[in-house]
């Protein structure tokens, strides 16, 4: 099957399982890439190859953004969606663990230096004025950098320009991230990551998935 990325949209277990090759399974960068020449990207919303781990070491929250192959939604999917769909947070075995953090690309990140803002009880994030981008802080641009441009600066650019493009009277996205209330207890968890649709939403990055049994959801990526 030829290597082309399609968008697949359906139930994640269908994709994942049956229909696409999850090692080609496209970051929220990549598909903001894409979207610069096919304006119909804007309108879904996606999981991505993006994952966020969470632990606490020496006291303080911290989160690992990772991506293929250390992403354990699309290569542990059974344990990982089984756990999510029951509205319970899924805890990583060890080897899971050093999978996770033996990936190529993992970012590490100190979540109190992202002055984040409580949602609820599940969910902390910090606004990106795409107005304003010189006033994220060095981790919040570290952090947003790697969502939105892999890591690279003239890719996040283009990236935040596109999303101001299709909200102009309000030309914010977000970050969202697990609140660390929720893993203070445990060894370690694993959350699925996705992007919001871009026209209506404003491509927000949610960084703890948890509404995997929706049939609306898409993916991009090549046929398996």
């Amino acid at each position: 099957m030829s290597g082309k990325i399609f968008t697949h949209h359906g139930h994640v277990s269908h994709l994942i399982k049956e229909i696409v090759d999850v090692g080609t399974v496209q970051r929220a960068s990549e598909i903001l890439t894409d979207m610069q020449t096919d304006e119909s990207l804007a309108h879904n919303w996606y999981w991505t190859a993006d994952g966020l781990f969470y632990r606490t070491e020496g006291g303080r929250p911290i989160a690992y953004i990772t991506r293929n192959p250390g992403n354990l939604f699309l290569h542990r999917f059974d344990k990982v969606f089984g756990t999510i769909s029951r509205a319970e947070i899924y805890e990583p075995t060890p080897e899971e663990v050093d999978i996770v953090l033996g990936s190529d690309g993992v970012l590490r990140v100190d979540m109190t230096e992202l002055c984040l803002k409580p949602v609820n009880n599940r969910t902390v994030t910090f606004i990106i004025d795409l107005r304003k981008i010189d006033n994220l802080s060095k981790s919040q641009r570290e952090v947003a950098e790697k969502v939105y441009g892999s890591g690279d600066t003239s890719t996040f650019n283009r990236n935040m320009e596109l999303i101001a493009e299709y909200c102009r009277e309000d030309p914010r996205t977000a970050i969202t991230l697990e609140n660390p209330d929720n893993f203070a207890n445990r060894p370690s968890v694993f959350f699925p990551a996705g992007m919001e649709d871009v026209y209506d939403l404003r491509g927000q990055f949610i960084g703890n998935g948890r509404y995997v049994n929706s049939q609306n959801h898409n993916i991009r990526a090549a046929f398996r």
